[in-house]
């Protein structure tokens, strides 16, 4: 083109070359996850735990609000997106008295987790299954709601808790395990009881 100048030399111009390009590191889809929120993507560790479903309730129209009491963690509350739909991946794995594992990972707006997999490790039919039972069961985790805090990690009182389910499942005295749960757990907690002597 006669109106373009060429460089001197007639040697064709050549580009400076760029910037190597920085390494891209892949990370695992089971170590992180992301959570996008209004502005940004932000990536959050997954958690992985043995927990037992202690509470639950509906929430909103599709998904359920679940509390676990777990190995690691302590009491635990977080949201099953779609738990309640009939083809959920949850199944019947919510329901309560069921011991599994737990995948959840955290998010920035509330306490309350989302929780990925609860894969079932023993379900305590037989808490279900008899009325008496049942209702020492029920009993025994609502004590157990009570009296702990969430994120209040105690590997000894989950052990408690699976055994106490254990238990219940092949007793002719549901009370008494239960009463016996609740001794227990508050001596674990540090609240051991006075019996040697009345206050006043």
């Amino acid at each position: 083109d006669p109106g373009v100048s060429r460089p001197q030399g007639g040697s064709a111009a050549t580009l400076a070359p760029g910037r190597p390009s920085a390494r891209r590191i892949r990370l695992p889809a089971d170590v992180l996850t992301a959570c996008r929120t209004e502005n940004e993507t932000v990536f959050m560790p997954l958690q992985r735990t043995q927990g037992v479903v202690i509470g639950r309730r509906a929430l909103g129209e599709s998904d359920r609000l679940v509390t676990f009491y777990t190995r690691e963690f302590g009491k635990v509350r977080g949201v099953a997106k779609s738990a309640r739909r009939p083809r959920s991946r949850f199944g019947g794995g919510l329901e309560l008295f069921t011991q599994g594992q737990l995948l959840f990972f955290e998010t920035e707006r509330s306490g309350l987790v989302q929780v990925d997999h609860f894969d079932i490790i023993r379900p305590f039919v037989g808490v279900q299954e008899n009325l008496e039972r049942l209702g020492q069961g029920a009993w025994v985790v609502e004590c157990l709601d009570r009296l702990s805090a969430e994120r209040d990690a105690h590997a000894a009182l989950y052990g408690l808790l699976v055994r106490t389910l254990r238990a219940l499942e092949t007793t002719s005295r549901p009370a008494r395990v239960a009463f016996c749960f609740a001794l227990r757990a508050v001596d674990l907690l540090g609240h051991r009881l006075r019996l040697d002597r009345c206050l006043g």
